[in-house]
This record gives structure tokens, sequence and C-alpha cells, in this order.
């Protein structure tokens, strides 16, 4: 009886500590602190000009707002598109909609029968101007989220479940963008 009792307890134990677990971060594709969305899709009978065409297409069309890339990031000088998208979304923040820019590099590679894409070098920025919600890098966001103190400030479980929210609108946004991109890849 007081083997089944200590079993028992051990079981309970584990669930509990188990269930304590953050998840937050868990569905979000972070590499060295840096949030990265990365695929290869193959796409049957449909060759590397056509692929293209549909990527500059697609690009153009769902980011209102882009520039080309100018930085050494371009993963493959044959891509065919290479550029800062920038998109508007909605969150709240701190019990009030807001308005954020979200600027993100993509690389889009295509080939005969597949593309690959990168998502990456994420931002967010207020849309009003002077507001008092956070504008940074999703890198930020990350290394703040695992930190107790980050520089002066400090990392309280409320200000953490805010930059948990950050994260989860930036990584539902970039979801969305992805499941577009595939849309119009397949088509």
């Amino acid at each position: 009886m007081a083997k089944r009792v200590i079993v028992i307890f051990w079981v309970l134990l584990g669930n509990v500590a188990f269930a304590q677990r953050d998840t937050t971060l868990y569905y979000i594709p972070i590499i060295n602190n840096k949030i990265v969305y990365q695929d290869s899709i193959t796409v049957a009978h449909h060759n590397r000009t056509q692929l293209d065409a549909v990527a500059k297409k697609w690009f153009y069309s769902y980011f209102k707002q882009y520039k080309p890339n100018l930085s050494q990031r371009v993963v493959d000088p044959k891509s065919s598109v290479s550029e800062l998208g920038i998109m508007e979304f909605n969150m709240v923040p701190e019990n009030e909609k807001k308005t954020f820019y979200l600027i993100t590099n993509v690389d889009i590679v295509c080939k005969d029968n597949t593309y690959s894409y990168k998502i990456s070098y994420i931002y967010i920025k207020p849309k009003e101007s002077g507001s008092d919600c956070f504008s940074g890098s999703s890198e930020t966001l990350v290394e703040m989220y695992h930190q107790k103190h980050y520089h002066f400030l400090e990392v309280t479980d409320e200000r953490r479940k805010m930059i948990a929210n950050y994260l989860a609108n930036i990584d539902a946004n970039v979801r969305i963008c992805i499941a577009s991109l595939k849309k119009a890849m397949r088509n």
C-alpha cells in the first residue's frame, strides 16, 4: 500500500511539474534567439519561370508597402523575391486596440517544381507615432521574455505576459502570410 501511495505521489508531482512548463514560445520557430520561418515546398508541374512570376505577384499584392532588401542577408542571388515587406496588423497590447507595422525580410527562391521561403528579421512598430507600445525587433522580445532583468527594466510576470502577447501576434500574422503564399503558389 505504501509503495502505491509513493508511486501515485511521484506521478502527480510529475504532472504538476509538466503543467507548469512555459509553452508560450513552443510553436514559434526560434533559431539562436531569432525568429525565422523557413521551408521548402514541392509544387508539381510548375517550372521556375511560372513560380517566379507567382511569387513576385503574390509579394507585391500581399505587402502593400515594400522596400528593396539592401542588406547582405539575401539567401540566394537568384531569389525571385528578396524584399522588405511591410504590413499592418491590429492587436490589444494594453486594453486598447492599436495598429502596428510588421516589417520583415522576405526571401523566396524558386526552382523547377519547388520553392523555398525565408521570413526573418522581423520588426514591429506602432503606426501611431509617440505611442508607448513596444517598437523593435522580435529578437529583442524573445531576449526580454527569457530574462528576469533586461538592462534596467525588471521583467515581471505581467510584463512577460505582454511580451508573449506581442510574440503571439507576430507569429499569427506571419503564419497568415505564409498560408497566403502557399495558396498562391499552389494555384
